[in-house]
């Protein structure tokens, strides 16, 4: 990346701007970020606001910076093997990558953000309850069967569903939202509260904001920023830093 420029705009969907952020963060280098959507979903820009034309130009002559959070997730793959990604947008364990995975390519070129709706449905038909433990620092959280969990940076997921509403990407925190298991009816009855975001108070679910987070289990889905990584035993995932993002401020 040239270090002569001040801004680097990149156009894409979750993953391509998670590449960006970890040339950024690995390179050290200073630029400011600017989203725009150009794939399934973006919701970093959705955060920024700038997610048309009209959007993006107004925070080009008049948006205001911030600092957003970086976590980093070191993985244990159930086949040994070890990677590390740092992310910006969210982490997702069970149902919600498992339905990244079951999404047709079709579906997602087809209507974009939306198109996750059929991985979404087939993953409650596949999905089966496995079991995991969950811990942050000097506390265990849960440990049992889990359906899923999201982490958090940004509110949205999916283009736009508010999986974990109360998240703020420059807390220095991440959003867990865990549902506990759930039986495929139970999970079908849940899903209209989980796309208005009214899920909080459902009686599985667990909610906490965390700086770091420690996740053993028997084996499962596993994705970030809507990659497929495949399957997972241990998880780390720690809060990393901050890069600069463009936004467009409204009052």
């Amino acid at each position: 990346m040239d270090d002569s420029y001040e801004y680097l705009l990149v156009i894409g969907g979750d993953g391509t701007i998670r590449s960006a952020v970890e040339g950024l963060v690995i390179n050290e280098k200073k630029h400011k970020l600017i989203c725009f959507p150009g794939g399934t979903g973006s919701e970093l820009s959705i955060y920024a606001n700038t997610t048309n034309i009209s959007d993006l130009i107004q925070s080009l002559l008049f948006g205001r910076e911030t600092d957003v959070d970086v976590f980093l997730a070191r993985i244990k793959l159930v086949d040994n093997h070890y990677k590390e990604h740092y992310f910006i947008a969210n982490l997702q364990i069970g149902h919600f990558a498992l339905g990244v995975k079951d999404t047709p390519p079709l579906a997602k070129r087809l209507f974009y953000g939306s198109g996750y709706m059929v991985g979404i449905l087939k993953a409650i038909i596949k999905r089966i309850n496995r079991f995991a433990k969950i811990m942050a620092v000097n506390k265990e959280i849960y440990s049992g069967y889990i359906y899923a969990i999201h982490l958090g940076n940004v509110p949205t997921t999916r283009g736009g569903i508010p999986i974990a509403p109360l998240a703020d990407p420059t807390d220095m925190k991440i959003d867990m939202m865990l549902a506990k298991a759930l039986r495929r009816i139970e999970a079908l009855k849940a899903l209209p509260k989980a796309l208005e975001g009214t899920h909080l108070s459902h009686p599985a679910v667990i909610y906490e904001q965390l700086d770091r987070l420690h996740v053993l289990s028997e084996g499962d889905h596993l994705a970030i920023d809507g990659e497929y990584l495949g399957m997972f035993k241990e998880i780390y995932v720690h809060h990393s830093g901050k890069i600069k993002l463009l936004y467009n401020h409204q009052e």
